[in-house]
């Protein structure tokens, strides 16, 4: 009875010094009623669910994803991070289950025992043994240290889809920009032809002293300068498709896929929640899983500063040789108490445990203040290249008019070829505005997209 009483003492004296238990962050962080992202409305409550093939159906740009997901080499090491913190966190937990281990060996030697007046006799030189010990989770510390394994893994998983996001928009990014730096190529080949002709027109009127020669070098000026703008789209054109065929995991590969990118369909954003939109980024949540895994392992840290209970067998048996059989064996069972009455370097990890908590709720405040900066940025830069879709959009059907009543003079006989030309020359030119701009539309849509963290739907 004494025995308890001491032992009761020495147990709540360990309790005290397990240390200070970690509160929790209060749910994940939402927007102020009275404040809201500018261009999004929606009630608290609702939830949106959306992926990108939604807001941005493509049936060329969506087999191209599906081959970056199954070529891409760096997406294949990304994904297999998954694997990875799974084994990893079987691993960690492994070390709550029960364990059996054997030996066997050989040895040479000689014992005296006082039971036999210190007598010399020979140890049998066989040994062969057997143990299994099985710490039982007095205190909750393997419960903690299994829900922060699984907490890492879902923090891996949600940091795996982070990078899938990524993927996904270099990979329409770069597609995007082939299909606008081709299509400006095939633009920029046309305006040389009506170059070529121009010139050919002014030459004939140069010879005939009807047009000064100020006027052919000037047209020679454009046709130099049309070439090089081609040569620099060319080049841009190259640059982005080999960086695209990287990207599906064969440099080397045909062109891929080309769409004339003033045929694609603009596509709209529609209305989200604030709160629902930055908890439901990928690394946000893998981040906060990241807390908690932290967390439960601070946990699992501070009951190992208790008294573990466990339960222990072994036995051996041993014989001088092998062709006979043993000559002494012994075995033993029980439970076995370990108690760590001073363990420095048990509670310098606690510490260490704390410190790195505290850092990561640090971290995950920063990237909720990016993640509003990213979205409204966004958001805002999306809108304002809307409106100038819009405009070019407008200057490119007065630019089409000018063209067809320029058409009618010319067939009239009213204008002259050259002039006619000219106001070819003013649609390719406004042509290329508008495929500027919806090539910044597009760029645009596609950073709101990853800002906001819009899944990718697999088949």
């Amino acid at each position: 009875m004494q025995f308890l009483f001491y032992l009761a003492i020495v147990l709540l004296f360990l309790l005290g010094c397990a240390g200070d238990k970690i509160t929790p962050m209060q749910g994940p962080l939402i927007l102020p009623e009275n404040e809201a992202f500018t261009h999004f409305e929606g009630n608290s409550s609702e939830k949106v669910e959306m992926s990108f093939q939604t807001l941005f159906p493509n049936e060329v740009l969506s087999s191209i994803v599906d081959q970056a997901l199954r070529e891409n080499r760096d997406w294949k090491v990304t994904l297999g991070k998954i694997d990875l913190a799974r084994a990893e966190a079987e691993r960690a937990i492994s070390g709550g289950e029960p364990s059996l281990s054997s030996s066997f060996s050989y040895r040479e030697g000689e014992e005296k025992r006082r039971e036999t007046f210190f007598r010399k006799d020979d140890v049998a030189p066989w040994r062969a043994g057997a143990q299994s010990t099985w710490e039982l989770d007095l205190w909750g510390k393997w419960k903690a240290l299994r829900k922060s394994s699984e907490n890492e893994v879902e923090s891996t998983r949600h940091a795996v889809e982070a990078s899938k996001i990524m993927l996904i928009h270099e990979v329409a990014l770069a597609w995007i920009s082939y299909c606008r730096y081709k299509e400006e190529s095939e633009l920029l080949a046309e305006s040389i032809r009506l170059a070529l002709r121009t010139e050919s027109l002014i030459q004939r009127k140069v010879d005939a002293g009807i047009e000064t020669n100020s006027t052919l070098l000037s047209q020679k000026l454009n046709f130099n300068t049309l070439n090089i703008e081609k040569k620099h789209a060319e080049n841009m054109m190259i640059s982005h498709q080999l960086r695209l065929q990287g990207l599906l995991g064969s440099p080397l590969d045909d062109a891929p896929l080309y769409v004339p990118l003033t045929t694609l369909n603009d596509p709209a954003l529609p209305r989200f929640v604030p709160s629902s939109v930055i908890s439901n980024r990928p690394d946000v949540q893998a981040i906060e899983k990241k807390i908690e895994s932290k967390l439960n392992l601070h946990e699992s840290a501070r009951m190992n500063l208790l008294p573990s209970f466990g339960l222990r067998f072994s036995g051996f048996a041993m014989s001088h040789n092998l062709g006979e059989s043993f000559g002494e064996w012994q075995t033993q069972v029980g439970p076995r108490f370990d108690i760590p009455v001073w363990v420095p370097e048990r509670k310098a990890y606690l510490k260490t445990l704390r410190k790195q908590y505290d850092q990561l709720i640090l971290q995950w405040e920063a990237l909720i203040l990016r993640v509003i900066e990213e979205i409204e940025s966004s958001t805002r830069s999306f809108f304002i290249v809307s409106s100038e879709l819009e405009l070019t959009k407008a200057n490119l059907a007065h630019a089409q008019a000018i063209r067809s009543y320029s058409e009618e003079k010319f067939s009239s006989g009213i204008i002259s070829e050259i002039e006619f030309f000219k106001d070819q020359n003013l649609l390719i030119a406004h042509r290329r505005v508008y495929l500027k701009s919806k090539h910044h539309f597009l760029k645009n849509f596609l950073i709101v997209c990853k800002s906001l963290g819009i899944p990718w739907n697999s088949n």
